[in-house]
Formats: structure tokens, C-alpha cells, sequence
């Protein structure tokens, strides 16, 4: 963080120079200052996304990797796109996406639970732990299993990119579960949303979800849960900025497993 502020304070003070100097005046027939400044801001998002990709993200707690062992309700298999929990359900299958810097196997008790109902469900691992670097790999998924409705989803980034996989591929798919996110892209009619938000989430910028409603789907459901926070989704401790949880991360999984099973049965 520290770093990347640095970075910021450099940045503002080089266009604060160019600018107080004309340098990048159209007047000015030399454009070497206006080609430099480019550069140089190409270079500084470059930075940005590498510290911010580099940062300190969420370890899984070691109980939710219990979850990921197969038992005599669900065999949980290690994939090339991540792990598929195989469970007795034949007709819908749930493609998820983990949160932004949160290590995937958090979300495997809650996913098993899906599984265990009635929705088979594939866990989707991707670089650096940041669903933008994988967002198509639902398409290796979709392209590898056979069963009758797919859906996607995921948890904030990983809810956002699934929103926008989703509005790329709507023939493919039957509907969208965003946790704690929202979609930036118009999500096609013929495909159901869920929206499940805590009513405690310090993290999600509520404006910005509330202003991106209007990409819903018309029938699209909404489920405020009481007491729950934004990392009561997966089991990976506490989430800088979040306010407290009133309710327990196993009652605020099992009101998002019930909602998901409601929503795709």
C-alpha cells in the first residue's frame, strides 16, 4: 500500500510539472514532453497492478480444506481449471469464481454443501488469485461436462468478472449469483440473477452496486442478509475495511446455499 501511494504522489507531481510548464500544449511543436508523459502513465497502471497483484491476500483457514476431500456424498476432484465437487445432482451445475487475493479453497466448504443438495459445482482457480486473469475459464468447463443448465458466479471481483463472462456468453448459460458483487455489463433477459448481499458489508461500494442494478435481468432476486458481512462467504478470516458479522460465516453460507438452491431448483 505504502508503495503504491508513493507511486501515486510521483505520478500527480510529473503531470503537475508538464502542465505548469505548458509542456503539453498543442502549441508546443515539440512532442517529445506529451510522448514521455504517455509512457509514463502507461508505466505508473502498469506498477500499479503489479503491487497490487504482488500484495498480501487471504489464506484459506485450514478447516475449509477438509471440504475439498471427497466423502460418500461428494467426490472432489483437482481439475486443470480448479476442483469439481461431484456430488448426486445430474441436471445443474454452479461454475464459481473466488474473491479478489482469496485463496480459492475458502469457498470449498460452501461449495460442497451445493453439492451435497443437488448442484454440482467447479471451483475456479486462476492467477494470482484474481479472476480477471481467468475469466474464460468457464469455457473449458462448460465445453468438458455435460449437463442441462450452467450457471456462474462468484464472490466480488470474482462476481464482477462472472457478470461479464455471463454477458459475453449468455447462450451458454441459464443464470448469475453474484456474492457481494455487481455486474458492470447488461446481463440478458433470458438469464435469472441473484444478488446476495450482507446487510453488514463494509467492503462493497454500495453506491456503485446500487446505480448497477439496472443491468439485472428483469426477474432478477435480491437477498439482504441479516447480520452478514462481505467475507462471511468463504472461510478466510477477517477482510480489511468489512464491519463486523453479526451472524456466523456457517448461518451466512447456509442462507446463501439455501438461496442458490431456491433460485436454480
Amino acid at each position: 500500500m505504502v508503495g503504491i501511494v508513493v507511486l501515486t504522489l510521483l505520478f500527480i507531481a510529473f503531470w503537475f510539472f508538464l502542465i505548469k510548464k505548458g509542456l503539453l500544449k498543442k502549441s508546443n511543436k515539440k512532442h517529445i514532453a506529451r510522448i514521455i508523459a504517455v509512457l509514463i502513465s502507461v508505466l505508473y497502471f502498469i506498477l500499479i497492478l503489479l503491487l497490487a497483484i504482488s500484495g498480501k491476500g487471504y489464506q484459506a483457514e485450514e478447516s475449509a480444506f477438509e471440504s475439498i476431500k471427497s466423502d460418500d456424498s461428494v467426490s472432489v476432484n483437482r481439475i486443470d481449471s480448479g476442483y469439481y465437487f461431484d456430488g448426486p445432482g445430474t441436471d445443474s451445475a454452479f461454475i464459481f469464481y473466488p474473491g479478489a487475493k482469496v485463496q480459492p479453497e475458502a469457498y470449498a466448504p460452501m461449495l460442497n454443501k451445493l453439492a451435497k443438495e443437488g448442484v454440482d459445482c467447479f471451483l475456479v482457480v486462476v492467477p494470482h488469485d484474481m479472476a480477471m486473469f481467468g475469466i474464460n475459464k468457464a469455457n473449458n468447463i462448460i465445453d468438458g461436462y455435460n449437463y442441462k443448465k450452467w450457471y456462474v458466479g462468484g464472490h466480488s471481483l470474482g462476481g464482477a468478472m462472472a457478470g461479464i463472462y455471463a454477458s459475453n456468453n449468455n447462450d451458454k448459460i441459464s443464470g448469475i449469483v453474484f456474492l457481494a458483487a455487481f455486474s458492470v455489463k447488461k446481463i440478458d433477459e433470458k438469464d435469472k440473477v441473484l444478488s446476495i448481499i450482507g446487510e453488514n458489508d463494509g467492503v462493497i461500494n454500495k453506491e456503485k452496486y446500487d446505480s448497477n442494478k439496472s443491468n439485472w435481468s428483469k426477474d432478477a432476486t435480491e437477498l439482504i442478509i441479516k447480520g452478514g458481512n462481505h467475507a462471511g462467504y468463504g472461510f478466510y478470516g477477517e477482510q480489511k475495511g468489512d464491519n463486523k458479522a453479526s451472524i456466523s460465516k456457517e448461518e451466512q453460507q447456509q442462507q446463501t446455499v439455501d438461496a442458490i438452491l431456491q433460485f436454480m431448483k
